[in-house]
């Protein structure tokens, strides 16, 4: 698939809560998001419970609590 000029998004759940993968032309960059509609907020994010992504920007590598971003 090509998507050129716009915006493109793949949900888990379209329209609820989920995980998605996408493309925002406006900003020109990718993103891995984790979405809660209800709350209309960001969700921490964890893949294969080995690498954690909080919604404040805190990483963690081998735990699901990290306290600090990753640089």
């Amino acid at each position: 698939m090509v998507v050129v000029g716009a915006d493109f998004r793949v949900s888990d759940v379209a329209g609820d809560d989920g995980v998605e993968l996408g493309w925002s032309a406006g900003a020109s960059a990718g993103f891995v998001q984790a979405y809660d509609r209800g709350a209309s907020a960001f969700s921490n994010l964890t893949l294969n419970n080995s690498v954690t992504l909080k919604a404040a920007g805190d990483v963690g590598i081998g735990t699901n609590s990290p306290t600090r971003k990753l640089t």
